[in-house]
């Protein structure tokens, strides 16, 4: 095919190329205002299990409890029902993640930087008191804050970059269909 004939077909077809770029650029309107956006925190959580005195090897074995206890951890943090019990009002939200074998970290959002610092630390604290009650020994494991605390972060979603990608993704479409 010569570029004369791809240009006859892009003329013909120019209303269908320009309804589903169109139809991409409402799309990511709308979806940009169904985003969640506020302030969110990150903070990075150490798994610290006390050492048992009555066993051989007590140290190693300590240490492969709380490694082993990482995914318990994040799943804990993760499940509905723990964040039923610590989400405040509607519009925020938690979440965790295994970064290393005893390391997690915690995110918290929410509509001001005040309620995502009261997240992060109702959240470490309920599950804190959690696997205390939870917990047959007398000293069970505890999550431990790495470093101090950041200050919470702006969420914003770039309205204008957001609708120019999607009406670029309705063009490139519209041109793949054509050329099938």
């Amino acid at each position: 095919m010569e570029l004369n004939q791809y240009i006859k077909l892009l003329k013909k077809n120019t209303l269908f190329i320009l309804v589903l770029s169109v139809l991409g650029l409402t799309l990511a309107t709308f979806m940009t205002k169904s985003l969640p956006s506020g302030f969110g925190q990150t903070q990075t959580f150490y798994i610290n299990a006390p050492i048992i005195q009555d066993e051989e090897n007590s140290a190693f074995f300590t240490q492969e409890r709380a490694r082993n206890f990482t995914d318990s951890a994040v799943s804990i943090l993760e499940s509905s029902d723990f964040k039923n019990e610590v989400l405040l009002s509607p519009g925020q939200a938690i979440s965790a993640k295994k970064t290393a074998p005893q390391i997690i970290q915690i995110s918290s959002s929410a509509q001001n930087s005040n309620d995502a610092q009261a997240l992060m630390q109702k959240s470490v604290k309920t599950f804190n008191s959690k696997l205390v009650q939870f917990s047959q020994s007398q000293s069970p494991m505890q999550i431990q804050p790495v470093g101090q605390p950041q200050n919470p972060a702006e969420i914003v979603v770039n309205t204008k970059i957001f609708s120019l990608f999607c009406l670029l993704l309705g063009f490139a479409f519209s041109f793949l269909a054509l050329s099938l």
